[in-house]
């Protein structure tokens, strides 16, 4: 009976296990490479570390969506201009602090010609001469607070040059249309003030020549007055008593 116990707590003794565990030498320097660029996402910024690449990344991130467009392929038709234009307000949210920042800039200069294109291979120069830097740009995206027009011009033609098929030409493409007719009522503007000016001077010169000629012939006339009566004190046969 106990060698038979023996040979059953032989059979139902555990076998052991040899285990064998594999580091890999690379996630030491990855780890590094993590806590010195943080490279990870979070869903709030301002728990970035300054140097974080992912602050340049997020700052960018519109510019690479609207370089590439948006898809609507999961859109139903009717929905995708509504789509469109969330979207594309979102991405204005986005680079509103950019846009402001760059009035403070030091080499900042304001630009006379913005490129809009019209396909794929056209491009329209737009002159925005006339945009003082005192005008802004009201929009639900920007919020209560506008943002200098000169700036938002110079951001979308030197730092975000849009494609024609970006979700911001629409957009843009209102704005240089705004722009144009601003352009008109001015050139018009100055237009009637030329004609105006023209007319002033036209009638004040007709004025002076009146005016002019009024007073040579009242001093012809009294010139002729004084040679006729310079010789007879008396003032003539006709008024001599008799």
């Amino acid at each position: 009976m106990a060698r038979r116990s023996k040979l059953l707590s032989h059979k139902i003794s555990k076998q052991e296990q040899e285990l064998h565990i594999i580091t890999n030498p690379l996630v030491h320097s990855q780890i590094s490479l993590l806590d010195n660029d943080d490279y990870r996402a979070p869903l709030t910024s301002h728990t970035l570390s300054p140097n974080s690449k992912w602050i340049i990344v997020r700052n960018n991130i519109h510019k690479i969506r609207s370089w590439g467009g948006i898809n609507t392929s999961n859109v139903e038709k009717q929905y995708q201009d509504w789509y469109l234009l969330f979207q594309m307000r979102r991405e204005l949210r986005h680079a509103k602090k950019s846009i402001q920042e760059i009035e403070h800039r030091s080499n900042f200069i304001p630009i006379h010609y913005f490129d809009l294109p019209l396909d794929e291979t056209h491009i329209r120069h737009c002159n925005v001469s006339h945009v003082q830097s005192s005008d802004v740009l009201y929009h639900p995206s920007f919020g209560s607070e506008p943002v200098v027009l000169q700036s938002f011009l110079y951001y979308f033609s030197k730092e975000c040059a849009v494609p024609y098929s970006s979700i911001f030409r629409p957009f843009l493409s209102d704005v240089c249309s705004i722009l144009y007719q601003d352009q008109q009522r001015l050139n018009r503007a100055a237009l009637f003030r030329k004609v105006a000016l023209t007319i002033t001077i036209i009638i004040s010169i007709i004025l002076a020549l009146m005016l002019f000629s009024l007073i040579l012939s009242v001093l012809t006339t009294t010139s002729k007055l004084t040679y006729m009566y310079k010789d007879d004190p008396d003032g003539g046969i006709e008024w001599r008593q008799p």
